[in-house]
């Protein structure tokens, strides 16, 4: 299983959102189940992006996430 990354993390935190909450709203527990770089698609390296370059879908998901809590 994967791990969130610290650069994830850190974004998700740095938008008010705790990685635990991040975990629960895509996949109902605390235990993640997507791709290190915070998408819930956990082949998103290599397939949306490389392993080098910043995840882009993460503020897609970050916006549609605090979209869904207004």
């Amino acid at each position: 299983m994967k791990q969130l990354s610290s650069e994830a993390i850190e974004r998700l935190l740095g938008e008010g959102i705790d990685p635990i909450d991040w975990a629960k709203h895509h996949f109902g527990d605390a235990h993640w189940g997507g791709d290190s770089c915070g998408c819930p698609d956990d082949r998103c390296i290599g397939h949306h992006h490389s392993g080098d370059e910043r995840c882009q879908c993460l503020r897609a998901l970050i916006d549609d996430y605090h979209a869904e809590r207004s």
